[in-house]
């Protein structure tokens, strides 16, 4: 199946968790700590963009390592929220984005 098979899918069981109460949902994104190339990044765009309209509001989450090249997308995506946890240089903790705008605690190791 691919990716634009799948988004319906998705978007049904946010849906689904929403209708049950659900404000938030976690998405676990493992690969951006690795180097993702463009097809990967424009993938990410259009899976959450289709999304963005869905509920509950969605918390992207990476870990084990650092976010490095797919920062600056991870925090163009529109999500309400993102954590990255990791034992790196910068740790990225909640990083919640209030009214639109990337509000990140960083802390240096």
């Amino acid at each position: 199946m691919q990716l634009g098979g799948l988004l319906p899918v998705y978007v049904e069981v946010l849906r689904q968790l929403s209708a049950s109460g659900a404000e938030r949902a976690q998405m676990n994104e493992p690969c951006l700590v690795l180097d993702l190339d463009v097809a990967t990044h424009a993938a990410q765009w259009e899976a959450y963009g289709f999304f963005a309209h869905a509920l509950p509001k969605l918390i992207l989450t990476s870990y084990s390592g650092r976010l490095g090249d797919n920062l600056d997308t991870v925090l163009a995506l529109p999500v309400a929220g993102i954590s990255n946890w990791c034992g790196h240089r910068i740790n990225w903790h909640r990083c919640w984005r209030p009214r639109g705008r990337a509000s990140c605690c960083r802390s240096a190791s």
